[in-house]
């Protein structure tokens, strides 16, 4: 049976204002920031992008190819203002406050070329403070810290679906079946939002066959709302 499980959130709030449509570049998970791929194109937003952000991928009624993520030549319909329920993650030891500004996710110690659209605390451990890269801000507090990443007990192999953790990671990390998740090398330059289909004590299995060759590390991945900057 297709997994069919919605993402925990929709995107759209009663705060959402202008929406415009592109045609999607890449794969585009639903809540994503997005950027210019081309001429009337959008893919997921990149850390050294991010003074290009456009807005947000909105969720449609469509049926995709994998639920909860937007295809390649899709049409997308992003917020480009007001408010939406953003994809946001952690990096560090820290729970995040409303008010705090968010920037895009800093994945790697080398330089990312993949794009994940996933939002962090702006600066270091500053969300109080906006910078020059700040693109949302924060409208409730997320409880976050470093329990929501933990590294493989194994790393994935690229074009696998099941990952092997620690026992009982999973539930330390606080993932449900349908939650967003990232997939990264630390000191390399790619990785991928993927979805949780199924959970044990010692295994993730999840929707998207993984790209990353040398994972060492998985996040999970929260929604919660943001104001676009």
């Amino acid at each position: 049976m297709a997994f069919t499980i919605a993402p925990p959130r929709g995107v759209r709030t009663a705060g959402t204002g202008i929406v415009k449509t592109y045609i999607a570049g890449a794969r585009i998970p639903f809540g994503a920031a997005v950027i210019r791929a081309g001429a009337g194109t959008v893919k997921p937003a990149i850390l050294e992008d991010t003074d290009l952000t456009i807005g947000f991928a909105l969720e449609d009624e469509e049926e995709h190819l994998y639920p909860g993520f937007y295809e390649q030549y899709e049409p997308v319909p992003v917020a480009i203002s007001g408010t939406v329920n953003a994809l946001i993650a952690a990096i560090d030891d820290f729970d995040l406050l409303a008010g705090d500004y968010l920037e895009h996710i800093d994945l790697t110690s080398g330089t990312m070329a993949s794009g994940v659209g996933v939002l962090a605390e702006a600066g270091t451990h500053a969300g109080e403070t906006r910078t020059t890269h700040t693109i949302a801000q924060l409208l409730e507090d997320l409880a976050l810290k470093d329990e929501t990443y933990k590294a493989p007990s194994t790393p994935p192999t690229a074009g696998e679906t099941t990952i092997a953790m620690t026992n009982g990671d999973p539930t330390i990390m606080g993932l449900h079946v349908g939650d967003y998740i990232i997939i990264r090398d630390s000191d390399g330059t790619t990785a991928q939002v993927n979805r949780v289909t199924a959970i044990t004590d010692t295994q993730l299995t999840v929707l998207i066959p993984i790209t990353v060759a040398a994972a060492d590390y998985i996040h999970a991945v929260r929604q919660a709302e943001v104001r676009i900057l």
